[in-house]
């Protein structure tokens, strides 16, 4: 007998995340978000309680380790109520964890993962550009290294979460002639001396997580920070 495609445990998985956005996501709490474009940070702590927020995210990390097929079902069963509400659940478990999950090492992943599965800091995903977003390989943000840190510098937008967040997975070139092959990572302290952000988009839709660029002007950020190897966010060959 073939197994089953959702286990009991997905089935459970499924009715936790339904029953949290009909009891919480209500219509009131929704016209408040689109009248205030900011949502409730009580739900967000409640759907860090509920694990939302590291649902593939190893157990060593504070998250629930089960498989995608749960964060598929929690994200349906989410969304199917609100949109930007599971853009708060997809972030961490996708493209703003995932880079962590990649190549962050031990440090890394306790310092800037663990905290945002627990729904005690936020982390943005900064790849695109005015010039540069599926193509990766047209990155125009340069980092330099000196010493022990690299120099940022450039501008990233329609970056999701950015105004909001405590930290950013940047892309930069750390060597401009290698196309892709000279794109690194570094996790970015949104708060530090040389980094800001533009004024939040407006959205015709996806209100309540503000979207915004983020400008690097020598922006410093330590060695220590880079995820993986320089020159090995981007393995893809370069675009002719």
């Amino acid at each position: 007998m073939a197994e089953a495609y959702f286990t009991e445990q997905h089935e459970l998985i499924r009715k936790l995340a339904r029953d949290f956005a009909e009891k919480e996501l209500t219509r009131e709490v929704l016209g408040q978000v689109e009248e205030t474009e900011e949502f409730p940070q009580e739900i967000l702590d409640k759907m860090a309680k509920a694990g939302f927020f590291g649902i593939k995210i190893p157990k060593e990390l504070g998250g629930q380790g089960a498989d995608a097929r749960s964060y598929v079902l929690v994200m349906e069963e989410i969304a199917r109520v609100s949109g930007v509400a599971s853009i708060y659940v997809s972030s961490p478990n996708s493209l703003s964890g995932g880079p962590l999950l990649l190549a962050g090492n031990d440090r890394q992943k306790a310092k800037y993962l663990t905290p945002v599965v627990k729904g005690e800091k936020k982390l943005a995903f900064a790849l695109t550009e005015p010039g540069a977003g599926s193509d990766a390989g047209s990155v125009a943000t340069v980092a330099k290294r000196e010493g022990d840190h690299y120099i940022l510098n450039g501008r990233k937008c329609f970056i999701t979460m950015a105004p909001l967040s405590d930290y950013a997975v940047i892309f930069a070139k750390t060597d401009v002639t290698r196309c892709n092959k000279g794109l690194s990572a570094f996790v970015v302290d949104m708060h530090a001396p040389g980094v800001s952000c533009g004024k939040p988009e407006n959205k015709m839709g996806i209100i309540g997580c503000a979207t915004s660029d983020i400008i690097m002007d020598n922006a410093a950020v330590p060695e220590e920070d880079r995820l993986g190897e320089e020159g090995e966010a981007s393995k893809s060959p370069c675009r002719p």
